[in-house]
C-alpha cells in the first residue's frame, strides 16, 4: 500500500512540475516580443541572444537525460544527419536573417555584416566540401 502512495505522490509532483515548466515557457514566449521591441537591437543581435539563451536553458535537460540523448542519437541516425552538419546549418540562419531584413525591411547590410556573411558562407562551403 505504501508503494502505491509514494508512486502517486511522485506522479502528482511530476505533473505539477510539468505544468510549472509549461507555464514558464508560455510566459517567456508571450513576453519575448515586448523585450525585443524594448531592446531596440538589430535583428541579428536579437537572433544571436535568443539562440544563446535557449541553448543555455535547454542544454542541461538534454545532457542530463539519458532518454533524451538516446532519442537524439536515434533521430540523427534515422535522418542521416550528423550533429555537426545540423550545427553548421544553423549558422545559415544569420545569413538568412540579414538577407530577409534587406529584402523585406529595406535595411542596409553594413560592411561588417557583409564580411560576416562572407566568412559564414566560406566556412559552410569548406565544411561541406570536406564532408
Amino acid at each position: 500500500m505504501y508503494r502505491k502512495e509514494v508512486a502517486s505522490l511522485r506522479s502528482s509532483l511530476s505533473l505539477s512540475f510539468s505544468y510549472l515548466l509549461l507555464f514558464f515557457g508560455v510566459f517567456a514566449l508571450s513576453t519575448s516580443a515586448i523585450f525585443v521591441k524594448l531592446a531596440d537591437a538589430p535583428a541579428t543581435v536579437s537572433a544571436f541572444y535568443r539562440m544563446l539563451f535557449a541553448t543555455i536553458v535547454l542544454l542541461p535537460f538534454l545532457l542530463l537525460s539519458v532518454k533524451s540523448r538516446q532519442e537524439l542519437t536515434r533521430l540523427t541516425k534515422k535522418w542521416g544527419l550528423g550533429l555537426s552538419i545540423i550545427s553548421m546549418g544553423i549558422l545559415g540562419e544569420v545569413v538568412g536573417t540579414c538577407f530577409l531584413a534587406y529584402i523585406i525591411l529595406n535595411e542596409v547590410i553594413s560592411f561588417k555584416q557583409g564580411v560576416g556573411i562572407f566568412l559564414i558562407l566560406s566556412g559552410l562551403a569548406i565544411f561541406m566540401v570536406k564532408q
